[in-house]
């Protein structure tokens, strides 16, 4: 709703900027700490389970902070440079000294978030997350209306926002801390870095190539669109960033969800229980397209009511393309979740291979298509190298040792119906329900029907519950 509101408020002009700035903040905040805070979800439990988990928490932290600082102080003194790269224009340099002192609160609060979802404490993640999003909004509002109707109100909201909740979660989790067992062991420093390092490498390479994927397009479109003047840049931006504001929810839920997982999928890994997660991989593969096609098709069913009606308007080439974005996003949405079975399997290198082969897709379809198409096809090449991300991820992972069924293999087809139009997709979920109905093996096998027969009968009973006090 926050992202809704700065769309009605301002103008593509004046919205392109926050997208190029909201983009340098996901780019640059695994790079600014080498994706450390990546490779927890995989290794805190572990550490916790040796007896190390305070000492290993106190020395990332105290890295993290010292690479913060030397980033920091890059992006000031060479701030026109880099403009020119992460922004687009060197004219855009006080916004980056800007955006990257704002950075420093965004890479805590993420280093935060990456703590809180390893030690599991899911409920207090969600709380500090969804905290965060409703004061942004809250601050953005306020900034949009009664300080200034432009990028920099949205950027420093951000990052108070950021910051806010940082300190109230940092209290609650030194709190929970407390509540663990000291440490029972002394940790060599060359252990703790010779195991952690090489895997958050390979995080941190594939955070890169993921937000190049992303941030490549973009670039690649602002610079070359014919005759694109700054202002048209700006324009072409704001519309861009209006196409992906829905669909960029679904990278961020599967992102998530994934990240959610992976500390239950590495306990099962760890004990030997290697079955078991190839068979949660599976189900959550398939649940997560067919909400991601359900989604979409929601969404496109909305889309008069939401660009001609609450934008009025003034995003015509954003409201042309939204089709083509929520399928490449949902495609991206399941590469996000799909890389957590190999970085559970300790693979994340492998991973890398793959979303390279996409940006490399990703580059030459640009270079094709967006001098002849504009954004059509920039944000078509974007979903043509997000399928092909996911096919290459996909192969890669059976090698690693998933067990991929034909369902799981279907439903990731689905989101390409998006292409065609909403009818197609309704079809195709459609014929999903059927099958379930008809208890056919095609889609779920029946373990899988099981399980999910048992969790909604959980649901409903809790429901009823509810209801009766």
């Amino acid at each position: 709703m926050r992202g809704l509101l700065v769309c009605i408020w301002l103008t593509p002009v004046l919205l392109g900027p926050w997208d190029l700035v909201n983009k340098f903040f996901i780019l640059a905040s695994p790079l600014l700490v080498l994706g450390i805070p990546g490779s927890f979800g995989r290794y805190l439990e572990y550490y916790r389970q040796h007896g190390a988990l305070h000492s290993v928490l106190r020395r990332t932290t105290t890295v993290c902070v010292v690479l913060c600082a030397a980033g920091w102080l890059a992006f000031q003194l060479f701030s026109e440079e880099l403009a020119g790269i992460f922004l687009v224009d060197r004219e855009n340099a006080g916004l980056l000294r800007l955006a990257s002192t704002c950075l420093l609160a965004v890479v805590a609060f993420n280093f935060l978030v990456e703590v809180l979802n390893a030690l599991r404490f899911v409920r207090l993640n969600a709380l500090i997350q969804f905290g965060q999003s409703l004061l942004f909004a809250v601050l953005c509002v306020v900034g949009l209306a009664w300080w200034r109707a432009d990028a920099v109100a949205v950027i420093v909201a951000y990052a108070a926002a950021c910051g806010g909740m940082l300190l109230v979660g940092g209290i609650s989790l030194a709190r929970n801390l407390r509540k663990l067992p000291r440490d029972s062991v002394v940790l060599p420093q060359r252990e703790l870095w010779v195991k952690l390092l090489p895997f958050a490498a390979w995080v941190w390479v594939a955070n890169l190539l993921t937000n190049l994927f992303d941030s490549s397009g973009r670039w690649m479109l602002l610079n070359w669109t014919p005759d694109a003047t700054k202002l048209l840049r700006d324009s072409l931006a704001g519309n861009y960033h209006v196409a992906q504001l829905i669909p960029a929810l679904m990278v961020t839920l599967a992102s998530m969800l994934g990240g959610t997982l992976l500390p239950y999928l590495a306990r099962d890994w760890e004990s030997g229980r290697r079955a078991r997660v190839s068979d949660m991989m599976n189900l959550a593969i398939k649940l997560l397209a067919l909400a991601l096609l359900g989604g979409s098709m929601i969404v496109l069913m909305l889309k008069p009511l939401l660009f001609q009606i609450a934008f009025r308007g003034k995003f015509p080439e954003g409201e042309a393309i939204l089709h083509l974005a929520l399928a490449g996003c949902a495609w991206t949405a399941l590469v996000a979740f799909v890389q957590t079975y190999l970085w559970c399997a300790e693979r994340a290198r492998y991973g890398c291979f793959a979303l390279a082969i996409g940006l490399a897709v990703n580059v030459l379809l640009h270079w094709f298509l967006v001098p002849s198409y504009g954004i059509h096809g920039s944000i078509l090449a974007m979903a043509i190298a997000s399928l092909t991300v996911l096919a290459v991820l996909l192969a890669i992972s059976v090698r690693a040792g998933l067990r991929l069924d034909h369902g799981t293999v279907a439903v990731t087809l689905m989101p390409g119906l998006l292409l065609i139009g909403v009818l197609p997709a309704v079809i195709a979920l459609a014929a999903c329900g059927g099958i379930m109905l008809l208890r056919r093996e095609w889609l779920f096998t029946p373990s899988e029907r099981t399980v999910l027969g048992e969790t909604l009968s959980g649901m409903m009973i809790k429901f009823r519950k509810t209801n009766a006090a």
